[in-house]
């Protein structure tokens, strides 16, 4: 899971494609910090049935900097997320309940 918009800026436009994240929640207009810090030691329920917890920052490398389709080689993508957030963009997490998210299921931190 991630959130592009604490990174962006006019030097590194960062585009969510690069990240390839299994789920994408919207947490609304750029608030200007890092949201996804605030779900570490807790719970996110996702859907009817989905709980997810065990977040852990997801530290990044090169792969987040190369051409892909539509998205040139970018540098400015990675030095970005270091002078900004160690390197960090997004969590990993765990599955303690599973089922289907849809696009536009509530999402809520427990």
């Amino acid at each position: 899971m991630t959130t592009c918009g604490a990174l962006s800026d006019a030097d590194a436009a960062i585009d969510l494609r690069r990240f390839r994240p299994n789920v994408y929640v919207d947490t609304g207009p750029d608030q200007g910090r890092f949201v996804e810090d605030e779900w570490i030691g807790h719970a996110l329920a996702a859907g009817p049935t989905v709980l997810l917890d065990e977040f852990a920052p997801t530290l990044w490398c090169v792969t987040s900097t190369l051409a892909q389709e539509g998205l040139p080689h970018d540098r400015r993508v990675l030095r970005r997320m270091a002078d900004t957030h160690q390197g960090c963009l997004g969590v990993y997490a765990s599955v303690r309940s599973p089922g289907t998210v849809r696009v536009g299921d509530e999402v809520r931190l427990r």
